[in-house]
C-alpha cells in the first residue's frame, strides 16, 4: 500500500508546486539567469504504467489536475490497478501536442507488468525503451522538484516531448525523504 506520506504529500505539494512553477515563470526577468542542474543519461527499457490520466497545459494545470489526484489518492486508486510491480507511484508526461508549453496528457499511476487489464476508466501506456536525462530533485519539497522543472525547461536538452517521468518511491516523503527522479525522454 502507498505510505499516507506518499498520499498526502504529492496531493498538496504536486499542486503548490505547479503554483511556484507558473509565478516564477510569470516574475522571472530576462536577466535571470535559469538554474541549471546534472543529469545522468540512462537508457530505459521497456515498461507499462496504468492510472487516471488528463488533457492539460502548463496554464491550466491545477484546475485540470486537483479532481484527479483527489479522485486517485482519495479513492485509493492505486489498489485497483493491477499488475503492479512495486509501491512507487509514477507521473507521466505524454501526448505533447509540441513543447512544454502546448497541450499534453498528465496521468498519476503506478507500474504494472502488463497492460492486458486496465480497470474502467483508466488509462494504459507503454513507455518503450529509449534514452533519458534523470534529473534527480533532492531537497526541500516543492521547491526542489520546481527548481529541477525550471533548469529541464531552460536546458538545451533535445527533447523527444514523447513522455517524460516522475518517479517517486514508495519511500517518499515529503519532509523526511522528499527525493523525486525526473526522465526526460530524448
Amino acid at each position: 500500500m502507498l505510505k499516507r506520506a506518499l498520499i498526502f504529500g504529492l496531493l498538496t505539494m504536486g499542486m503548490m508546486a505547479h503554483q511556484i512553477l507558473l509565478a516564477s515563470n510569470q516574475t522571472q526577468s530576462d536577466d535571470e539567469t535559469p538554474a541549471t542542474m546534472d543529469y545522468q543519461i540512462t537508457q530505459i527499457a521497456n515498461l507499462y504504467v496504468i492510472g487516471l490520466a488528463v488533457e492539460t497545459s502548463n496554464a491550466t494545470f491545477l484546475q485540470d489536475t486537483a479532481s484527479l489526484r483527489e479522485k486517485f489518492f482519495h479513492g485509493n486508486m492505486a489498489e485497483q490497478i493491477p499488475n503492479r510491480v512495486n509501491q512507487n507511484l509514477l507521473v507521466v508526461y505524454t501526448d505533447y501536442q509540441g513543447d512544454y508549453t502546448q497541450l499534453f496528457t498528465y496521468l498519476v499511476g503506478c507500474q504494472v507488468a502488463n497492460l492486458s487489464s486496465i480497470p474502467d476508466g483508466m488509462r494504459g501506456i507503454e513507455v518503450k525503451a529509449a534514452p533519458y536525462a534523470v534529473f534527480n530533485a533532492k531537497g526541500e519539497f516543492p521547491q526542489s522538484l520546481v527548481k529541477t522543472w525550471q533548469a529541464i525547461w531552460n536546458s538545451s536538452l533535445k527533447r523527444s516531448y514523447t513522455i517524460d517521468l516522475e518517479a517517486y518511491r514508495s519511500d517518499f516523503n515529503p519532509q523526511a525523504n522528499p527525493g523525486v527522479e525526473v526522465y526526460i525522454a530524448l
